[in-house]
């Protein structure tokens, strides 16, 4: 884990590589770092490269070239990593994310997820670069993702079930549509414009204006009697004022 800023500490460096890539994730979902949204494994290389870029310039971004193991299992070789994200990136790509039903948008979600985990591209941030990844998707639909209504082990047990069996190739999302349902959360509208009430005493005169001085589109179909000013009651103001201030008009 070599690293620009010459760290040797591993505590220190997990939290200097955290606060790091927290910042620059938190710009790039304000539009701040660009991303072009291609929901591939380039997409997932750009969001890597923008998040640990600072830190490990010399592979942030980049697809290991070496094989990786984490407890007793493998992830995908790297002549694997690519077939595992054309699975997610097809998946995707037929779903129809603007009108996807909630049941839908989950299992192609852990779909998604199960895939990606599996390819784990990078050398390290493949959960959290998943996870960015998946938000991305997520905004295309009528829903987001709330990664904090899961416990942390949970998470991690499940993610790990559905690799694939010893043996064999195909992920096993079936292990994580109870998590992503979890946290699958509807997307908040925008809420409707609100009529602010007004003072009774606002209101009691416009209902007189409305009352004693109708509007011409009130005033039609009814007969010419009673029209005027004058048959209303309506006194015209001093002609001396209204001719200095146009009160008159």
């Amino acid at each position: 884990m070599r690293n620009a800023w010459g760290i040797r500490e591993k505590a220190l460096l997990q939290q200097v590589e955290y606060v790091l890539a927290e910042r620059v994730r938190d710009s790039i979902q304000t539009g701040v770092v660009p991303i072009e949204r291609t929901f591939d494994l380039a997409h997932a290389r750009q969001l890597h490269t923008a998040m640990f870029t600072e830190l490990y310039p010399n592979w942030a971004g980049m697809v290991r070239p070496h094989g990786m193991v984490k407890g007793d299992h493998a992830f995908a070789a790297p002549n694997q990593i690519e077939q595992y994200w054309r699975n997610a990136a097809e998946a995707i790509r037929k779903s129809n994310l603007p009108g996807i039903p909630r049941e839908e948008f989950v299992s192609t979600v852990a779909f998604v997820y199960a895939n990606i985990n599996q390819a784990h591209f990078g050398r390290e941030g493949n959960g959290r670069t998943g996870k960015l990844f998946l938000d991305q998707v997520a905004e295309q639909s009528a829903f987001t993702l709330n990664y904090s209504l899961v416990e942390k082990g949970l998470w991690n047990e499940q993610s790990k079930r559905s690799r694939p069996a010893p043996g064999y190739l195909a992920v096993r999302p079936a292990e994580l549509v109870a998590v992503f349902d979890q946290i699958t959360l509807d997307r908040a509208k925008p809420a409707p414009a609100q009529t602010i009430p007004l003072a009774p005493e606002l209101q009691r005169i416009i209902d007189v204006h409305k009352r004693d001085f109708p509007t011409s589109a009130t005033l039609i179909g009814r007969p010419a009697q009673g029209r005027t000013a004058e048959a209303r009651g309506y006194r015209a103001p001093d002609q001396g004022l209204g001719a200095e201030t146009g009160y008159g008009r």
